[in-house]
């Protein structure tokens, strides 16, 4: 008797549609799960990203939120769209300066402070502001007693530039800014008379904005801040309207590796405020070196 149909094995035709379909199968399911650790990966990667961004703004964020006064400075850095300067207080709230009896006030090398204490300002810098926001920063090279509470502060190697006006006072500072160098993607933080520091490694972008409102409600944006001769200006007037530095916008970028090959990049963008002068209403900060 011959064997039935049923009994048969499979022929080479349908072995090879079996491997063949077993094939095509086993592609698409490598292929999602390619996909799927692609895209985990990338995730992953834009995830850090984004946190290693907002450490980086919120370590700027710290020093700027207290800044004195609001005001930008140009030192240690010439601030632009890349780099940015201003003085952080030292501590306490200023000494009351005093107009000397004799002599002008306007290019002295020397300052007298009303303190029952010695101020201790000496081989530290100081910021100088009077009535009308006007002010300078300059390093401190003495200070001694002349009696009834008054102090003499000298300063190192420049002279004041700033009028008499009602009330002036001094401020123990310290001068810092923030510089990028585009070519190492580093973030600096440096002083006068400190150095440098790195403090963020591997971005690819570092970008400063100044924002002013304006006192008919208007807003401008800036690559470099308005500049009251050579010194950026907190307030400026531009076309007949008054203008006050009130944020900066910092936009920074950096980008990682993603498994598969390639990379991806991310931006974070933070508008800063910057404190407000309270009854001091600082115009610029002009820096005696």
């Amino acid at each position: 008797m011959r064997p039935s149909r049923r009994a048969r094995g499979l022929t080479l035709v349908e072995v090879l549609i079996a491997l063949a379909i077993f094939v095509t199968i086993a592609a698409l399911v490598g292929a999602g799960i390619v996909q799927a650790l692609r895209v985990q990966s990338l995730n992953e990667a834009s995830t850090s990203l984004q946190a290693k961004l907002r450490r980086i703004s919120e370590v700027v964020s710290q020093d700027l939120r207290s800044a004195v006064f609001g005001g930008v400075t140009n030192s240690p850095f010439t601030s632009n769209s890349g780099a940015v300067s201003f003085n952080l207080v030292q501590g306490g709230q200023g000494f009351q300066v005093v107009e000397a009896t004799a002599g002008g006030f306007v290019g002295a090398s020397a300052v007298r402070v009303l303190s029952a204490l010695n101020p201790g300002l000496e081989g530290g810098r100081a910021l100088m502001v009077n009535g009308v926001g006007a002010s300078t920063s300059f390093a401190v090279g003495s200070v001694s007693s002349i009696g009834g509470s008054l102090w003499n502060v000298v300063l190192s190697g420049c002279t004041n530039s700033i009028a008499y006006a009602q009330p002036v006072r001094a401020f123990a500072v310290e001068s810092v800014g923030f510089s990028f160098d585009a070519a190492t993607g580093t973030l600096n933080r440096g002083s006068v008379g400190g150095g440098s520091l790195p403090v963020a490694f591997g971005l690819t972008g570092f970008e400063i904005a100044y924002v002013y409102d304006g006192e008919d409600g208007s807003t401008l944006v800036r690559a470099a801040p308005l500049m009251d001769g050579s010194s950026p200006a907190r307030v400026a007037d531009v076309g007949g309207v008054t203008y006050t530095m009130v944020a900066l916008r910092v936009t920074m970028t950096a980008e990682a590796p993603v498994g598969g090959g390639g990379t991806v990049e991310r931006s974070y963008v933070s508008q800063i405020p910057l404190p407000a002068g309270g009854n001091i209403n600082l115009r610029s900060v002009v820096n005696c070196s």
